[in-house]
């Protein structure tokens, strides 16, 4: 049985910007590979967002691997478009995506519920998420899950306890 390791990373946009200020093409060739800086090109306007995002997914990756940074070099994980990635992870296991969340706009949330639904996996609320009103004590949070989500997700766990 192969073992089963999360990563989770948060990146501040501004010390993106201020290390691409500061080291210019070299910190983008240092760090993302040719794939990545295409992407992050894509959009002028959120090339930063999509690099401290870019960033923060290779830290999450560097945690689950346990090897630390002396191990692994930054171009060694290559963080590809989300379908394609999370598809990937759904097919090795995955059971669920954070598909609602507080700084996450209508047009993502249901994007992630379309892809969730053609992957047949779960949906679940983000960092954000405590609880729902009409399904017992929720503590404070920005979003909450809608009902029917919910109920999918809690029958799933359930099913797991048996």
């Amino acid at each position: 049985m192969s073992e089963l390791r999360t990563g989770l990373d948060l990146v501040h946009v501004p010390r993106i910007i201020q290390m691409a200020e500061r080291y210019g093409d070299r910190f983008y060739e240092m760090i993302f590979t040719p794939h990545e800086r295409a992407y992050c090109l894509e959009k002028p306007a959120m090339i930063h967002k999509r690099m401290a995002g870019r960033w923060a997914a290779k830290e999450a990756v560097v945690k689950a691997l346990g090897t630390g940074w002396h191990k692994v070099g930054y171009k060694d994980a290559e963080i590809i478009g989300e379908t394609a990635w999370i598809a990937s992870l759904a097919a090795s296991g995955l059971d669920a995506i954070e598909a609602f969340h507080s700084e996450q706009d209508a047009v993502a949330t249901k994007r992630y519920l379309a892809l969730a639904i053609g992957l047949g996996i779960q949906v679940s609320g983000g960092s954000d998420f405590h609880g729902d009103p009409q399904h017992g004590p929720a503590a404070p949070g920005a979003v909450s899950l809608p009902p029917e989500q919910f109920d999918r997700l809690k029958s799933r766990w359930q099913s797991g306890q048996n």
